[in-house]
């Protein structure tokens, strides 16, 4: 290759370069992986961002232990995503069922609303769950739970920080 073309091809490759870089930076989105870990005699079908029409009835072997790892993709602002999930309580008691995140220094938990788009104005995530009602024993929920995250308008776009989901 002759070297005027080549130096008018590293010229037009870093023309495109630059012009793609600057597209993606006008996009506000944050993705995170997070995992969702059932307690002790909880367990949960995979959490997935389409609703189930009903839960499975109790024992059911979709119920697991360790689901897979979650990936978010938020946008700063936005109303963010929402996976959902049933618990079957495999114990022999009744069970008192909370869904919290950690580390609370990335995600805290939000009141129905705080997700809104644009409610959550701050530099971090919230976490807001369907209501938790205790789990009678060898029994399911009636209908999903659900885990909404979103990111607030303060963000920083790029790999967002780790969380964690317990169900307990």
């Amino acid at each position: 290759m002759q070297p005027r073309h080549l130096r008018l091809l590293i010229v037009f490759v870093t023309v495109v370069s630059l012009i793609g870089a600057s597209f993606a930076v006008t996009k506000l989105s944050i993705a995170n992986t997070t995992n969702i870990n059932p307690g002790q005699n909880i367990a949960i079908t995979q959490p997935s961002l389409t609703p189930p029409g009903s839960c499975p009835a109790n024992g059911d072997p979709s119920y697991i232990q360790n689901p897979t790892s979650l990936f978010w993709n938020l946008t700063a602002g936005a109303t963010g995503e929402i996976y959902y999930f049933c618990m079957n309580n495999q114990g022999t008691v009744s069970d008192p069922v909370s869904i919290t995140a950690s580390p609370t220094t990335v995600i805290s938990s939000g009141v129905a609303g705080a997700c809104a788009a644009g409610a959550n104005t701050g530099n971090s995530l919230v976490m807001v769950v369907t209501a938790q009602t205790p789990l009678a024993a060898h029994s399911v929920t009636t209908t999903p739970d659900s885990v909404q995250v979103c990111a607030g308008t303060s963000m920083a776009t790029g790999a967002g920080p780790s969380f964690t989901v317990d169900v307990q």
